[in-house]
C-alpha cells in the first residue's frame, strides 16, 4: 500500500493523480529494501509534452523536490529513475 506522507503540498493545494502515482513508485521502491526512501519528499509532479527532433510528440514527467530532500534524493536518483521507467513501460 502506498502512502501520501511523502507528498508536501501548500495549504489548499490538492494531491493530483500523478502525485499519487509517483508516490506509489517511491513506496514500491522502498518496499524492495534496496534503497531507503526515508526523508525524501516531493512538492508536485507534472506531465509535460514536447516536440522531438523527428516531429513526433513526447512526454516527460517533472517532479519537484524540496531543497531539504535534495541531498538524500541525489543518493538514490538513478534507482528512482530506473524504477519509474520500468513501471511505466
Amino acid at each position: 500500500m502506498h502512502k501520501k506522507s511523502n507528498i508536501i503540498k501548500r495549504e489548499g493545494e490538492k494531491v493530483t493523480e500523478l502525485d499519487m502515482e509517483f508516490s506509489k513508485y517511491l513506496s514500491a521502491l522502498d518496499a524492495k529494501g534496496e534503497h531507503s526512501m526515508r526523508g525524501i519528499f516531493f512538492n508536485s509532479t507534472e506531465s509535460i509534452e514536447y516536440k522531438r527532433e523527428d516531429g513526433s510528440m513526447g512526454t516527460y514527467k517533472l517532479v519537484r523536490i524540496p531543497f531539504r530532500s535534495l541531498e538524500r534524493f541525489t543518493k538514490v536518483r538513478s534507482a528512482v529513475i530506473e524504477h519509474c521507467e520500468a513501471m511505466t513501460k
